[in-house]
């Protein structure tokens, strides 16, 4: 994980980055901020905004059928 990418995030220091599998398109990390909050991010190689819009918008319908699933 790109440590310069890491720092443009609006979320603080992060302490540690994961790779998480099972994506097709996305390459998927696990972040832990310095205050041990847990966040999920999505790299893709297409930059543009409609991609991430749409994702989102598919993110929050899975929330509303997986209570365990937070989408911010």
């Amino acid at each position: 994980m790109d440590k310069a990418l890491l720092a443009t995030l609006p979320i603080g220091p992060i302490i540690s980055a994961q790779p998480v599998g099972g994506g097709d398109v996305n390459s998927a990390y696990k972040l832990v901020g310095q205050n041990g909050k847990k966040y999920f991010l999505l790299l893709h190689p297409s930059d543009t905004k409609d991609f991430y819009r749409q994702e989102i918008v598919g993110l929050k319908l899975l929330a509303k059928t997986q209570p365990w699933f937070q989408v911010s």
